[in-house]
Order: C-alpha cells, then structure tokens, then sequence
C-alpha cells in the first residue's frame, strides 16, 4: 500500500508539474510566433495563403482553449481575388486531462462568421479542387472498436469528436459560370449535440437560401434532426429529419409558399448518390408524401422520384394566386383535389411524366416538361380528361339553360405550351355534348395588360340557340323580358387584341342552320372586325361583315350583308319554328350602323334601338301559304253576282285538305331605319291575277307594326275569262296590318284572310252595289286619306321613337364636334367592309 500510495503522490505530483508547466507556457509563449507558424503550414499543406489578422488568445484549465478573429483563406489561382473564406471570430476548446492519455477530446468548436465562397468556371473547374486533392490518413474505429485506417480530403472531419459545434451568422455562396447561377446561404446557423462521428448525433440549423435567378426566389429554412456518417464507406445520412421552409419569388404563383415535412437523406459520395424520403408533408396546405433520387451528382446531377397529395382543398391556393377574373370562381368546386406525379431532371430539364389528378370528380393525366425551371423556363405537354359532367361547375355561376341536354358531357385533350410571355393551346380537341372542336390558341403578352390572343378553331357542327342563356349570362325566361347582355365590357373590348378564325362544319344560330361557316376576327386598338364572314345557308350562301369601335364613348357598330339564293321555305320555317308563312328564292341584304352609349350596354335591343341604315328583301317563284287570294276574290265577285253578300268570319269551308296557296312571281320591299322606325314604301306582291303594294314602317322599340297594303285584281286574259274576278279587276283595295310584329311574323295569310272575310267584302260591295262612280271616287279618297292618316301616325311613331331614345341618352351625349370627328372613322369602316363583301361576291361569281 505504501508503494501505492507513493506511486499515487508520484503521479498526483507530475500531473501537478505538467499543470503549471502548461500555465506558464500558454502565460509566456510568443503568440505572436505561433501565429505565423500556422500560416506556414496552412501554406505548405494547401498552398493557399493563411492570414490570421486578429488577436489569438489561448487559456488552459480546465480545458485548452484557442481563440481567434479575422481569419481569411486566399482563393485558388485562376479565380477571382475575393477571398475563398473568411472567418470572423474561432474558437476551439479542448479538454486537458484526456491530452495525458492522448486521446483528443473537443469541448466546443464555434465559428463566427463564417463567409464561404465556392465557385466554378466555365471550364468545370472549381476552387476547391486543390483541396480536395490533400490527402491524410487518419484512424477512426468502427462501431466493433475495430480500428481502421481512411484516406481523406479533410482529415480534421473524419476525427472529429466534439461535445458541441455552433456556426454562427455565416453564410455560403456558390457561383457556376457554365450557366451563369449563383446560390447563397446565408444567415446560417447551426447547433449540434454532442459529436461521435462514428454514433448518430443531433443538430439543429437555420438558413436563408437564395438563387441568382430573375424570380430572386428566396427561401428562409429551419431544420432539425440526427446526423450519422460512415466514413470508411462515405456515406451521410440525416435521420427523423424536420424540415420546414417558407419560399417567396417572382418564380412563384403565391406571396408566399409554405413547406414543412419529415423524413431522411441519405448521400453516398461514394456512388455519388442521394436519396431522399418525405412524408408527413405540408405545401401551402396540401398534404405530400414522395421519394427523390438524385445521380451522378459530380457530372451530369439527374434526380427523379415520385410525389403524391391526400385529398386537400386547393381554394386556398386558388384564392392565393390571385389571377386576374378568379374573383367570381367558385371555389367549392376545388375541395375534393387529389394529385400524384413521377418527375425528373437532367440537363436542366424537368420532366413530369404520369401526372394524374382528381378535382371535384374530374380526372385529368397527363405529361409535361420544364426547360430552366430554375430561369425563365418553358413548359410544355399534353393534358387529357376523362369523360366528364361540366354541369356542376356551370350551376355554381349561376349559368341556367332552357335545353337541359346540353352541357352534360364534356373531354379534352390538349397540348400546352409556355414560354416566357407566350402561351399556347394547340392539338385541342374538346368533345362537347354532340360538338367536336378542335384547333388552337395563343395568348402573348401573358404577364402584361396588353394580352393578345390568336386562335384557328373549328367545330363539326353545334346548334348555339341551346347555348343562348349561357351565353347571355340569364335564364331563357328572363331571355324573353330583357336585352342579352354583352359577353365583354366595352373596357375588355378595348383592351383586347385578337386575330383568328371560328370554323364551323354546321351551325345553328336563330333557328337557322348553315354548312362552311367562316367568321374571321380582327381586333386591335378598341377596333373589332368580323371581316368576310361566308356560309352555305339554305341552299344559297351568306357574306357578310361587322365592325365595332369601341374608342368612343358611344362604340359604334357597322354591319353589311348579303344572303343570296335562299330556300324561303326552308329558311323561314326554321326561323318560326312552324310552317313558312311563304317559299321561293330569297335574296336579303342589309347595310346597318349603331352608336349605343358605352354605359348602356351592347346588349342586341340596344344596337337595334340606335340603328340607322337600310335592308331590302327579294323572293321570286314562290308561293304564299295559307291563303289562295284568287279564290277569296272569286268568291267575294260570285256573291257580288248573285246580289247577296255573307259576312262568315269562319271564312269560306272547303273539304279540301290541301294547304291553299297563292303564287307569286315576285314579293319584294326595301326600308330605312332611322331613330327607332323602320320604314319603307315600296312593298310589292306579284301574281298572275293580284297584286299588292304598300308602304308603312315598325317601330323597333314599342315592337310594332302598321303597314297600309293596296289590293289590285290585275286586268288581262285570265281575268276576264273568270267573270267573278273581272267584276273586280283593276280597282284599288286598302288592306290595313296594325299590332305586335311577333304576332304578325308568320300570320300574314290568316290575317289577309280575315281581311278578305270582312272589309274587303264590304268595301266590295259598297262600290259594286249601285255601280257609282261617284262611290269609286269615294273609295279612292278613303284611301288618299288612310295612307295620309299612316304617314302621320309614322311620324308619331318616328318621333316617339326618338324621344325614347333621346331620354335613354341623356347625360350620355357626346358633343357635336366630336361625333363630326369620328364620322370619317364611321365612313372608312363602312366603306371597308363593303369592300370585303364585294369581294366576296366578285369571287362567287367568278367560280360559277
């Protein structure tokens, strides 16, 4: 026990001497020296020049510490003067009775200020090469104390063991001139636990990361986790890694984007190899889950995995965006949404590829790729629905139709393509209800209020009166009580910029069915213009053209028309939807203009109420159904005969069940519309025995009628061979037409017959009774005095009209000689969609 104890006080002893021995070295030696020793190895090891320009403080018990401050690494040669990195303040602090057993024990390493700058040239070369070519062999023991030599660039890392490493307010920042990208973090902060490289140890970090590119995305990130290294195989892992970041950008849809997840990292540096794993993801709400790959990280980085959603609800995201004409979506159309994708990136190319997606029961696949995700990238791919009910989505705007078939069954697939300001929809095929479109369009100017779209659409064939109420934004009852409204404000129209061509293999519009249908648009500077609009239409053919301004504060509508060759019966009985009140060949022009107040709207009624201009109508070899006139006079003449006259408003029974018809040779008028009334005096019916004229007019605001048409049995052969007709031949008989002109459209034959079945008949006979000439004088006077009654009741109607007009316009005038100014702009539109027509009808000529 003595030799113990004396063993015991020796030790206790030379601990002693080695104690104060290190006192008195670390209170004497030259610092100084030191200091400049340091830097001589760091330059013979590295070639790289040292400088430690601040003060480098050390202390001993109960543990070594060293300080130092302002600390820089030269750069490698052959890239820029700036420094490789810099260091504000170190500090390494050792515990002193492990170094009497050898062992090297860290207490702390802190880093303050940390400024690290890595860089790569064009070439490929980094100015870190050179270190990472140092090598160093160094013991570590595996987790079987079996001791194993390694080969390493960074020998201090591999043995590293310490009870706590901070870096403090540092930052890092790597620059590559192959594509000119810049990365940073900064404000990096980490925290460990206790280091045992060959043992999982804990960290914490948070950091500012940000891109060079023209977004400036930033992204401010915290993270928390356990690290593990194996050195002999190079492999680094985070494990139960908390991840959470919130990214800000141009580059990105939202204000802001927040993630958070959990999950592991795996690198082998080895096999140059990273895996990752999240889950329990959260972007901006939206639950992820997924695997990411990434390759050849040294050379040619690719990385790939797979991302997949729970159900979430996207409004948010919607709502976030903040898009332009989203303020009015309805919203809870996205809260059933659901995603996955496979994506990956090589060559600056993202690629995602079986993209399928579930929102509010429709499912979409597709697959698309990213040009420089990172920079102004370019999108492209192809998007598919499956067979879908868009109805859902209609109801919630409100969009009711009289047809409920439509709008129940919808598909697409279109190829889409961004870049920079262009987007394009091409490939589209959409099956709608019956219709089948296709074609594309293309919007410029995506990120500005300038926007311009061209488009080349075609569809096989759609009837568009089912469409109606959607398109008038109201439901078909409301249709019948108000104006359409305008798809478009007067301040969109003005703002948009458009060209394109609306194709359609058959189209119904109005009742109307037409085949080959071209409407061409142009529209720029607040000017639109349908040029060359052509169509087959009822075995003849349709040109026309419209213009609208909208510059002014009363766009200005011009429109111009042929429709030539037409099958009146079949024409007409599509327009009423019941039997044609008359057939033959039709041949209708018409040259119109409005100016409607931009505050009143550009609803149809409102177009039609300030119209001014001229429309004429043709038939020829047709017959008027409903009525045979020859008969009625026949049987007006044989009752004259027999000297008895029957009044019967049943009118005259027949056994016959053949639809009464008169035939004509030509049926004709042309009118004028000015302030509200359509008028016109030159109607002209001819048949082989009657003929009618008249004159008269319809006021477009009240929606009537009053029109005076003189009846004229016609003196020739077959007259006088039919006594009955020859006893009323070449006298003049006033037919009077007054009420709705929607009750009168397809009522003229019942209306003449009713005519016939009393005035007519009375005013017969009256003339024909007592045979008087002073009675024929009479008649012709009542005439004279019916047609001036009409002139003036016109009048009335004009100036009623004008009034209606003048009261709506109030406060909304422009001055005089501001309308003087834009009549040249009225006369050139005009005149150039006249000139279209013309064209259009010389080439109709030529190729017949």
């Amino acid at each position: 026990m003595t030799h113990l104890n004396h063993i015991k006080l020796g030790l206790i002893a030379l601990l002693t001497i080695i104690v104060v021995v290190a006192v008195f070295a670390v209170e004497y030696v030259d610092l100084k020296r030191q200091k400049a020793l340091i830097e001589s190895i760091v330059l013979e090891q590295t070639g790289r020049e040292l400088q430690i320009n601040g003060a480098v403080t050390a202390n001993l018990f109960p543990w070594f510490g060293l300080s130092l401050t302002d600390v820089l690494m030269a750069n490698a040669e052959e890239f820029s003067d700036t420094e490789f990195a810099t260091v504000s303040s170190g500090e390494l602090q050792l515990y002193v009775l492990p170094l009497l057993t050898g062992d090297i024990k860290l207490k702390k390493v802190v880093l303050r200020g940390l400024s690290l700058n890595l860089q790569r040239d064009a070439d490929g070369k980094t100015n870190w090469d050179d270190l990472m070519a140092t090598t160093a062999v160094v013991e570590t023991k595996s987790d079987d104390n079996v001791v194993q030599e390694i080969e390493a660039g960074a020998p201090l890392i591999a043995a590293l063991s310490a009870g706590d490493v901070q870096i403090v307010d540092s930052k890092v920042a790597y620059t590559d001139e192959r594509d000119a990208s810049f990365l940073a973090v900064n404000e990096l902060n980490v925290n460990t636990g206790t280091v045992v490289l060959s043992e999982p140890f804990a960290f914490e970090a948070n950091f500012d990361f940000i891109t060079s590119a023209a977004s400036g995305l930033t992204s401010v990130v915290t993270s928390s986790g356990e690290i593990a290294v194996d050195l002999v195989n190079n492999i680094y892992a985070l494990r139960d890694l908390k991840l959470s970041t919130v990214s800000s950008g141009a580059a990105l849809p939202l204000e802001s984007l927040p993630f958070s997840s959990n999950g592991e990292l795996v690198a082998d540096l080895n096999n140059q190899t990273i895996d990752i794993k999240v889950t329990d993801g959260l972007l901006s709400g939206v639950s992820l889950s997924g695997e990411i790959h990434a390759t050849d990280l040294q050379d040619k980085p690719r990385l790939s995995g797979m991302l997949m959603s729970g159900d979430f609800d996207a409004a948010s995201a919607v709502e976030q965006l903040n898009i332009a004409g989203l303020d009015q979506f309805p919203t809870e159309l996205l809260q059933k949404s659901r995603f996955s994708v496979q994506f990956e990136y090589l060559q600056d190319v993202l690629h995602l590829q079986n993209f399928e997606a579930s929102v509010n029961d429709i499912n979409l696949t597709g697959d698309f790729q990213i040009a420089h995700p990172a920079g102004p990238g370019v999108f492209s791919g192809w998007l598919r629905t499956d067979p879908f009910n868009p109805a859902p989505w209609l109801d919630s705007f409100e969009l009711a139709f009289e047809d409920d078939s439509v709008m129940q069954q919808a598909q697409l697939l279109v190829d889409i393509r961004q870049s920079g300001e262009l987007l394009s929809f091409n490939q589209i095929d959409l099956q709608l209800d019956d219709s089948h479109i296709t074609g594309s369009v293309q919007f410029s100017d995506i990120n500005t209020d300038t926007r311009s779209v061209t488009y080349d659409v075609s569809v096989d064939q759609i009837n568009l009166d089912s469409y109606v109420p959607l398109i008038a934004n109201t439901t078909a009852t409301d249709a019948e009580n108000k104006p359409l409204e305008p798809l478009l404000s007067v301040d969109t129209l003005r703002q948009l910029t458009a060209e394109g061509k609306l194709s359609f293999g058959e189209m119904t519009l109005a009742g109307m069915v037409a085949q080959n249908v071209e409407v061409p648009l142009l529209a720029e500077n607040g000017r639109l213009e349908i040029t060359r609009v052509k169509a087959d239409l009822y075995s003849g053919s349709l040109f026309a053209a419209a213009s609208l301004d909208v510059q002014s504060d009363e766009p200005l509508l011009t429109v111009t028309g042929n429709m030539n060759g037409l099958n009146a019966d079949r024409w007409l009985h599509d327009v009423f939807d019941k039997e044609a009140p008359f057939s033959g060949v039709a041949n209708l022009s018409m040259d119109l203009l409005s100016r409607v107040p931009a505050s009143r709207g550009l609803g149809l009624s409102q177009f039609l109420e300030h119209a001014s201009g001229a429309l004429s109508l043709r038939v020829t070899d047709g017959e008027l159904k409903g009525i045979d006139i020859a008969a009625e006079l026949r049987d007006v003449g044989r009752q004259i005969s027999d000297g008895v006259v029957v009044h019967d408003s049943a009118g005259t029974e027949t056994t016959q069940d053949v639809l009464p018809v008169t035939e004509f040779s030509e049926y004709s008028l042309s009118a004028v519309l000015a302030d509200g009334v359509l008028k016109s005096d030159d109607l002209v019916f001819l048949s082989p025995l009657v003929q009618l004229t008249g004159e008269g007019g319809v006021n477009v605001s009240t929606h009537t009628v009053d029109v005076l048409l003189h009846l004229t049995v016609t003196s020739g052969e077959q007259t006088a061979q039919d006594e009955a007709l020859h006893r009323l031949a070449g006298n003049e008989y006033a037919i009077p037409i007054r009420g709705l002109y929607t009750d009168l459209s397809v009522d003229l034959p019942q209306l003449l017959l009713k005519t016939f079945q009393s005035g007519l008949t009375s005013e017969v006979e009256s003339r024909y009774t007592g045979q008087s000439d002073s009675v024929q004088q009479s008649t012709k006077q009542t005439i004279l005095s019916e047609k001036e009654a009409l002139r003036r009741r016109l009048e009335a109607e004009q100036q009623e009209a004008a009034e209606i007009i003048r009261q709506k316009q109030q406060l909304e005038t422009i001055p005089v000689e501001e309308t003087q100014q834009q009549e040249p702009d009225k006369n050139a539109l005009k005149d150039r969609l006249q000139n279209n027509l013309k064209e259009d009808l010389d080439e109709l000529l030529s190729e017949n």
